[in-house]
């Protein structure tokens, strides 16, 4: 009887172990490795996701959001992928920037979609 006892002593103390490191290890990943990524225009906490347009298209574009002062006259033109990434603190974002959103949590399947765990907003200037 001691001997079984003993074994799974063992067991268990070895499986907490493997537990536990593998815990430290996943704690220790890089934070920017673990962080998706989506890019578009961005409006008012809401990014039109999208390629990057071509200047001529890209001033067309902007000309013609810019003259729409109501925001659900954009979101609900389903011409466009709307997303909601929230208020952004960062003072350098416009609208009508071309952005890219980092974010760690889920995408909340609603109309808009909704990013969750945003980190960071950067303007891609190219």
């Amino acid at each position: 009887m001691k001997s079984k006892n003993k074994k799974k002593v063992i067991v268990t103390i070895v499986c907490s172990f493997v537990f536990i490191s593998l815990l430290i290890l996943q704690s220790k990943e890089d934070p920017e490795e673990m962080l998706a990524v989506k890019s578009g225009y961005y409006w008012s906490g809401m990014i039109d996701e999208r390629e990057r347009l071509a200047i001529e298209e890209e001033a067309k574009y902007l000309e013609d959001y810019l003259s729409i002062t109501d925001v659900n006259q954009r979101i609900f033109d389903r011409r466009y992928n709307w997303i909601e990434i929230g208020a952004v603190s960062a003072k350098h974002v416009q609208n009508g920037d071309y952005v890219q959103v980092y974010f760690t949590g889920p995408i909340l399947e609603l109309y808009p979609a909704k990013l969750q765990g945003v980190m960071r907003v950067d303007v891609v200037t190219q």
